[in-house]
């Protein structure tokens, strides 16, 4: 048995030793030679700032330990050499994985591993191998560092990080406004719940897609250009936004959009926040109407009380006539306004009074009744209002009315209320109160006309 292992140790060191002197001689050099081993692996491993074991690569015993690997593990001088390499780690399993990844790749570096220390705790490091050959011996070098205190700072960083990530999600998907986030080109990237309720496409239909699907074509690219250019100036846009749901209804929304930054604080996309204000703006512009109408009401009735003043005090039909087409376009906020009277035979009218002509009209022009507004006007006997004359079908417009660009109007009869050139027939009651001469036929046509369009 001694024979062979000299045998072994001559063919492994290249040492001769005689037959004859095989006992003593073997065994002092043999211990000379892990001396010398021992001291090679002890210069390397003492001389490291990391914690280093060398083990054998052939039976994976361990060979040296320096004293910072003592100190990582717990152990002492004694018992540190008493275990195998897979016993310091918590899965020893890993072990084996990081001995396969040595052979395959030639050297493993930075591996994040979970340890056990003497006292059975457990903590992390980071493990590198290599292979060297020291005193004609191939052996692996370890070397450990502890990364407990900052794998614990990162784990709390984690933690955080996923509990913001959840906080996040659940005030995105739950907020009551619409949450649009889109890419520097305007294409979504999320879109949460609510978006799809004041929207109606869901979340599937939108992303990748371009946010110009919302929005009128004459105001998608410029939008976006405006808003971009408003966040680099302002840090943010706010303002109202008119949008079209899938369904194709209109709506208006209250928009705020701030930047989507990037770690290095490059803009990368951008976050918009909706509200809905479609039904408060039907309200308000509903409440608008109702509050013009009762103060065009009122000024119609001071309009009418005036000019009742006026004829009571003895003035002219000419010169009341002129005073109520201008206080009609006043009340009314047009540019235009004419007192028609109907020309015997009903076949034209002669423009008694009126406001915004052109010179020579008022006073002077006659209009023919043929398929005129005015004259549509006599043959319905009901106010006739026109959103467009442009588009109108029941007549067309005079030559006058398109001079002057007219697009809406309102015309409605003047009853005959023995009206006659210049001065009021007037007849006495049998009370002697003063009554109106009344005829079948009308007497004329009032209209108002205004270059804006109105509904």
């Amino acid at each position: 048995m001694v024979n062979k292992r000299v045998k072994a140790f001559e063919k492994k060191y290249q040492i001769g030793i005689s037959r004859t002197s095989v006992g003593r001689r073997a065994k002092l050099i043999m211990k000379d030679n892990i001396a010398q081993r021992k001291e090679a692996w002890g210069a390397i491993a003492e001389a490291m700032p990391v914690a280093i074991a060398i083990a054998s690569s052939g039976e994976g015993t361990t060979l040296y330990e320096n004293e910072l690997f003592r100190e990582t593990f717990g152990l002492t001088k004694e018992n540190s050499m008493d275990r195998s390499p897979s016993e310091l780690y918590y899965n020893p399993s890993q072990y084996e994985e990081l001995i396969e990844e040595l052979r395959r790749e030639g050297s493993v570096g930075g591996r994040e591993v979970r340890l056990l220390r003497a006292d059975g705790s457990q903590f992390w490091a980071t493990v590198s191998m290599r292979t060297a050959n020291v005193c004609a011996e191939t052996v692996i070098i370890s070397s450990f560092a502890d990364i407990s205190q900052s794998k614990s700072v990162t784990d709390a960083y984690h933690r955080q990080a996923v509990a913001l990530e959840n906080i996040f999600k659940n005030i995105f998907e739950n907020i009551y406004d619409a949450v649009v986030i889109t890419d520097m080109q305007g294409r979504v990237e999320d879109w949460n719940s609510a978006a799809k309720r004041m929207f109606g496409y869901s979340r599937a239909e939108v992303l990748g897609k371009s946010q110009e699907i919302l929005h009128p074509d004459s105001q998608a690219e410029s939008l976006t250009k405006k808003i971009i250019e408003s966040i680099k100036v302002n840090g943010r846009w706010v303002g109202e936004i008119n949008f079209i749901r899938k369904d194709g209804s209109a709506g208006v929304c209250e928009t705020t959009v701030v930047p989507m930054l990037d770690r290095g604080g490059k803009m990368v996309g951008t976050i918009a926040v909706n509200r809905d204000i479609s039904e408060q703006k039907r309200s308000q512009a509903a409440e608008n109407r109702l509050l013009e109408s009762i103060q065009l009401r009122a000024r119609l009735q001071e309009a009418v009380a005036y000019l009742g003043q006026e004829a009571l005090m003895g003035a002219r039909l000419s010169v009341l006539m002129d005073k109520a087409a201008r206080l009609l376009a006043s009340s009314l906020n047009v540019e235009l306004s004419n007192i028609l009277e109907l020309q015997p035979g009903n076949h034209a009218f002669f423009v008694r009074s009126g406001v915004g002509w052109q010179e020579g009209i008022v006073g002077r022009a006659t209009l023919s009744a043929h398929n005129s507004q005015a004259g549509y006007t006599l043959r319905v006997n009901e106010p006739v209002f026109v959103k467009d004359l442009r588009v109108e079908t029941r007549f067309s417009g005079t030559p006058l009315l398109h001079n002057h660009r007219v697009v809406s109007g309102l015309s409605v009869q003047i009853p005959n209320i023995g009206f006659s050139t210049g001065k009021l027939t007037e007849t006495k009651g049998l009370k002697g109160e003063l009554q109106a001469a009344e005829s079948k036929e009308p007497w004329g046509v009032l209209s108002v006309h205004t270059t804006d369009y109105r509904n």
